[in-house]
């Protein structure tokens, strides 16, 4: 499966990649805008990771079981939801 990057469009430009992802998961913001805090949740709703405050560093993501997941940016007082695979 060739990974891909997965943009997410609103008042702030992100870009979430690769994905799927099998060591690190790269976000890329272009607004400037304050701080942004991330979560990752697990296919069954439950926090596996938080990160306020994020700098965005890509995330290591070796931990993860293979499977899908959600990721959670917050942004000032808007919220993106999108998901992405471990391989």
């Amino acid at each position: 499966m060739v990974a891909a990057a997965q943009s997410v469009t609103g008042k702030e430009d992100l870009v979430i990649f690769p994905n799927p992802v099998s060591d690190k998961l790269t976000i890329r913001k272009f607004a400037h805008t304050s701080t942004i805090d991330i979560s990752i949740y697990n296919i069954l709703g439950e926090k596996i990771y938080a990160a306020p405050d994020f700098n965005l560093d890509p995330i290591d993501c070796k931990l993860l079981s293979s499977g899908l997941y959600f990721l959670e940016v917050k942004i000032a007082a808007k919220v993106f939801r999108v998901k992405f695979s471990k391989e």
